[in-house]
């Protein structure tokens, strides 16, 4: 008589509804982690969802014909400023205004401070004022770098281990950065690791402290900025490296940096008033590749609208984008080359190629050029022989058509998709006119049994067009030829 038959002992099930984990640089495929990715480019993870899906693409706002060096959104005077090379301009993203030449040759570092922008490029220190006038501060020091620090303006040149401070309230009069040792709310200046014989690489703002990072690998802490009659310098580390005044960044109680030794972090530590190196670093699970392909041209921008910290690599078009929420890394690799970002309340605007571009999560291509999403799983291998794939299960959300191809253990599904109602996460609609389902048909599902033979699974989805999120994936193997 027939005879039910008992479920294969040796099958299993491969799920992949976790990717959490991100981006693994540091293994081989069959030795990352489980939940972590072996490739992840154009892929990001959501801002309100943390599941994997296509990065949004990029619209042009303006085109300048040349390239656009750095760029900066004046809030006060609603206006944009741009450099190409020497020359700074303004715009308001329909036309352009010449507003004069920089002192210095580097690309510059803006701050606003009052009503007006301050602009640091190797020599004095420059204004803006009304968002149209460029002049340059009398009695300025040269410097890369200026930034907001307790009601005064401090600066730093590159070439040299002294923090300059101007007086409390005044960064512009002729008086603003002349030292009065009677007055405390004079101009300030103070020298970081004293015989140290470097000069300052970069420095971040942390608490109420500043971190300076020299090029030596020395990094000392100033105590008491905002108070120059206790102010004070400490060692902090050693051999912690940053590779230049635009590679670090801080963010609540961490200060991040890039270096020759990649993407690391200080946090404070509250129980001494101190600071510590974070370890493992956050960049822990792609350090071992960023350092062959990082150099001193790094550049890190914290992108807050999406969550995310963006590290450049040697590859002017790629950006290796840190997920702080979740400590998960993914790839980024544009069209064209990215020189600065910045973000302006919800939007994301680049400077790339010869244009301002802005993020947007209604179009699949950069700047009207399609990209492909490649995500490549762990590479699982079996213990005897073969593996046996029996079934595959793909669930994804569409956010608007396109097409995918799915490749497991060799066996390929092209898979062609269209897009799907909103869902509470993407919906702007008022509530109570929304005649929206609560829960629409918001997702493709490919279902699909196989008599698949493999010596090896790993899963790699290729995104031709369109944009998607992956919700679910899961194969069911049985092993074989023991």
């Amino acid at each position: 008589m027939p005879v039910q038959a008992t479920k294969n002992e040796s099958q299993f099930t491969i799920s992949l509804q976790n990717v959490m984990g991100g981006l693994c640089l540091i293994a081989n495929p069959e030795s990352i982690p489980d939940g972590t990715l072996a490739q992840f480019d154009n892929w990001e993870y959501g801002v309100n969802l943390n599941q994997p899906q296509v990065c949004p693409g990029v619209v042009s706002q303006y085109d300048n014909a040349a390239s656009i060096d750095s760029l900066f959104y004046d809030s006060i005077h609603s206006i944009w400023y741009f450099s190409h090379g020497t020359t700074l301009y303004s715009t308001n993203l329909t036309t352009k205004t010449t507003l004069g030449t920089l002192t210095g040759s580097y690309a510059p570092v803006y701050a606003l401070y009052d009503d007006f922008v301050c602009v640091a490029s190797g020599g004095q220190i420059q204004k803006i004022v009304g968002g149209t006038t460029l002049s340059i501060i009398a009695g300025s020091p040269n410097s890369h770098y200026v930034a907001h620090n307790s009601g005064r303006l401090e600066s730093y040149n590159i070439l040299s281990d002294i923090k300059n401070y101007s007086s409390i309230g005044d960064c512009t009069s002729s008086v603003a950065w002349t030292n009065n040792p009677a007055d405390i709310s004079s101009a300030q200046f103070i020298e970081v690791g004293y015989k140290d014989a470097s000069n300052i690489a970069c420095s971040i703002k942390l608490a109420t402290d500043s971190i300076v990072i020299k090029t030596s690998g020395s990094v000392y802490r100033i105590i008491d900025e905002n108070d120059f009659s206790n102010i004070s310098v400490v060692s902090a580390a050693q051999r912690t490296a940053a590779f230049n005044h635009r590679s670090g960044l801080s963010f609540l109680n961490k200060a991040y940096f890039i270096g020759p030794e990649g993407f690391n972090s200080f946090s404070t530590v509250t129980d001494y008033g101190d600071v510590k190196v974070d370890d493992p670093a956050p960049g822990a699970m792609i350090n071992g590749w960023y350092v062959q392909n990082v150099d001193n041209t790094a550049k890190v921008w914290h992108v807050t609208p999406r969550k995310q910290i963006w590290c450049k690599s040697k590859n002017q078009n790629e950006i290796l984008i840190y997920h702080y929420g979740i400590n998960a890394w993914s790839k980024r690799q544009f069209t064209y080359p990215i020189w600065d970002v910045i973000c302006v309340n919800s939007e994301v605007y680049i400077a790339y190629g010869n244009k301002i571009g802005k993020l947007s999560e209604l179009v699949d291509t950069d700047d009207g050029v399609y990209f492909k999403s490649i995500l490549v799983t762990k590479r699982y291998l079996p213990k005897h022989k073969k593996y046996l794939m029996k079934y595959v299960n793909l669930v994804t959300f569409n956010f608007f058509p396109g097409n995918f191809i799915l490749n497991v253990g060799g066996k390929l599904f092209p898979i062609t998709f269209t897009s799907t109602g909103d869902i509470a996460e993407h919906d702007t609609d008022i509530a109570n006119t929304d005649s929206d389902l609560v829960v629409p048909n918001d997702y493709t599902e490919k279902k699909k049994r196989t008599r698949k033979r493999t010596k090896a699974i790993q899963v790699m989805l290729t995104v031709n067009a369109g944009r998607i999120a992956l919700r679910n994936l899961s194969i069911d193997v049985v092993e074989i030829g023991r």
